[in-house]
């Protein structure tokens, strides 16, 4: 079998290689917990053996290692959370205002990160119609009116886009 290679630098060696990519199982903590993957691959140099980190290579890993504890703790995965503020339509800026959350904090959960406890489960309460019908009366004000008109078009999808009683506290 031929082995696989990658171009890449080698920080031991100072100096660009073909490192060979190993495939292994290793062991990842993720917030204090073991998760142990399968056929990772990991870059080493060819001229001192020592393996070489590299975002292309790593972050698939790390990516996957996030997905098994998502996956053990029913979170959000990274293509739900996009998907639900796509439902909205909504910008990043506006769904996180939207949320109560920082512009950065959100973007970040949409590129990889791990939301804490409480962010997953806001963002999962706006995921359905009667969460956003929760969350629209502590949003005006933060959100522009456009995307407050999203918001309720979005919580009352029957067409009823009206500012119901609970809505106006």
């Amino acid at each position: 079998m031929e082995q696989k290679t990658f171009n890449t630098f080698c920080p031991y060696c100072d100096e660009e290689v073909e490192a060979v990519l190993d495939i292994r199982t290793e062991r990842h903590r993720v917030r204090g917990e073991e998760i142990i993957l399968d056929n990772v691959p990991v870059a080493v140099c060819p001229l001192c053996g020592q393996d070489i980190g590299n975002t292309r290579i790593d972050g698939p890993t790390i990516d996957r290692a996030y997905d098994a504890y998502r996956t053990r703790h029913n979170m959000l995965f990274t293509k739900d959370i996009k998907a639900i503020r796509a439902r909205y339509g909504m910008s990043l800026r506006e769904f996180s205002r939207y949320l109560g959350f920082g512009e950065q904090t959100y973007a970040s959960y949409e590129n990889g990160s791990l939301p804490d406890e409480l962010h997953d489960r806001m963002i999962r309460i706006a995921s359905t119609p009667e969460g956003a019908r929760l969350i629209i009366p502590l949003a005006e004000g933060a959100i522009s009116e456009k995307s407050l008109r999203l918001a309720r078009a979005f919580a009352y999808p029957e067409g009823n886009s009206a500012k119901p009683q609970e809505d106006r506290m």
